[in-house]
């Protein structure tokens, strides 16, 4: 994960790329030139994540950076912030036409790791809503999925949804829209190895890493196939199409701040500080109550705070999305009364068959 600071201060330059190192990010580039920068896209594309640069208030829509970046295909997962010496000189358009469009949010002087972590969240929601297209192979839901999402239009960041019927229609899509392209979901009777194999191969790919892949089935003969690489389980006879659109526009647009949030709680956790573990899985569940991996953290910190109900509430509503979570069945085991342990068993067993631990649980009389 790197990050490129373009701009002519030094100071500027060592204060943003120490506050980065300190946010997270191992590799920090600097340079005072576009010519520069240029070079770092082309032999770090694939890992660029942000790129924050400051620019003199009378370059305006003519801003070299910008136009350069809306230029590379490549780049277009980078989240890009301009540094603004005051609330006059912020630069950035709604018009798609506008290089300034590819800015994604302005940062004003001075600012400290707290601004810089809010800018920094608030440019990567902006680029993931950019991914507006959602990917299906096959079409049995063809009309309720296209009509649910006109109805959460208000809601959700979906603008429209692609059907293909073979691994051909899939390639030739991703090719494509390839940055466009926010999620793909897959109907279970469209499992052929050949498909399977593709999606696998596509998930350890840049963009694949960043783009949730949903099995429309939570039935363990046809999840069994996609648990190792599957984001989400989400049955369209059990949910309406509604519900799952916004499940996936949250996890798309809110990855960062679910990903942040979570790596936060579990330092509090390990540092033996559960009550301001809590108070960041609450903040985290307010705006994505759904995501399974900060429920699963949700139920660890009821645990160490004594509130069983809730960690054994928090440890099932996280199998809703993802049943095939081995760490989840097995602190169920722990945590449930021997009389109340054969369901989770058995479950466990369906949807995680190869799992040492699992397979190990024994039933109860």
């Amino acid at each position: 994960m790197i990050a490129i600071v373009v701009s002519e201060d030094q100071h500027l330059q060592q204060t943003i790329s120490s506050l980065l190192q300190q946010i997270g990010y191992p590799k920090v580039l600097v340079t005072n030139n576009v010519d520069e920068a240029d070079y770092y896209f082309i032999k770090e594309q694939k890992n660029i994540k942000l790129v924050l640069f400051d620019s003199s208030p009378n370059q305006g829509i003519d801003n070299p950076l910008a136009r350069l970046i809306i230029q590379k295909e490549s780049l277009n997962l980078t989240s890009l912030i301009h540094i603004s010496n005051h609330s006059g000189n912020t630069i950035q358009s709604n018009n798609s036409q506008d290089p300034l469009s590819r800015i994604d949010t302005n940062i004003i002087k001075p600012f400290g790791i707290r601004q810089l972590k809010t800018a920094i969240l608030k440019a990567q929601r902006r680029r993931a809503k950019q991914r507006s297209k959602i990917l299906v192979i096959g079409n049995k839901y063809n009309n309720t999925a296209i009509e649910a999402m006109y109805k959460s239009a208000e809601t959700v960041h979906w603008k429209k949804i692609i059907f293909v019927n073979s691994l051909d229609e899939f390639k030739k899509n991703i090719l494509e829209f390839q940055f466009r392209i926010g999620s793909i979901l897959i109907e279970s009777e469209m499992q052929s190895p050949e498909i399977i194999s593709e999606l696998n191969q596509f998930k350890k790919t840049t963009l694949g890493s960043v783009t949730p892949l949903v099995l429309l089935s939570n039935h363990p003969d046809e999840t069994i196939k996609f648990r190792d690489f599957a984001d989400l389980y989400l049955d369209p006879e059990e949910t309406n199409w509604e519900s799952i659109l916004n499940t996936i526009s949250n996890r798309l647009v809110l990855h960062a701040d679910m990903i942040d949030a979570v790596l936060e709680a579990k330092k509090y956790i390990k540092s033996h500080q559960p009550k301001k573990a809590r108070k960041i899985i609450d903040h985290a569940l307010k705006l994505d109550s759904n995501r399974w991996e900060v429920l699963e953290v949700s139920g660890r910190t009821h645990e160490l705070l004594g509130n069983k109900t809730k960690s054994i509430r928090d440890d099932k509503n996280s199998l809703l999305t993802n049943p095939c979570n081995p760490g989840i069945y097995l602190h169920l085991h722990e945590l449930l009364k021997d009389s109340e342990k054969n369901e989770i068993i058995k479950s466990g067993k369906s949807f995680c068959p190869f799992h040492p631990q699992i397979i190990a649980l024994n039933h109860h009389e």
